[in-house]
């Protein structure tokens, strides 16, 4: 069987406060509009949108490039790029603060925008 093609759309069809809920996953047609029901559980939020935006980022890709443990060392190692980038920005910016400040207030609120900077990333490690 062919798996149902994306994108997909998440949608809740009970409007509990309980964390658990019941949710349906939907195909989503070319005007964005709801398509045929895709499946029908129980689970929260953030899995039922974790599903989802697998399902359309691997959009095109056959299950087996997905199933290959190469594929996840590429997302982690892109992920870690991503984090490293991040990172790096937030410290230019505490660095360009520190050196652009003139006024011992700000000067002191820069070193300790550096500082945080540097403890998440040493937290990270």
């Amino acid at each position: 069987m062919k798996h149902t093609p994306g994108p997909w759309a998440f949608f809740r069809i009970d409007e509990t406060d309980d964390a658990w809920r019941a949710c349906e996953i939907w195909e989503v047609n070319e005007s964005g509009e709801q398509g045929k029901a895709v499946a029908t559980f129980v689970v929260n939020d953030d899995d039922a949108r974790r599903i989802v935006a697998c399902v359309n980022a691997c959009e095109g890709i056959s299950v087996e490039t997905i199933e290959n443990p190469m594929l996840k060392n590429a997302i982690k190692a892109k992920a870690a790029f991503v984090e490293t980038i991040e990172q790096r920005d937030e410290l230019l910016a505490a660095l360009d603060m520190i050196a652009t400040s003139c006024e011992i207030d700000t000067l002191t609120a820069a070193i300790e925008c550096a500082k945080n900077a540097i403890a998440k990333i040493e937290a990270s490690k």
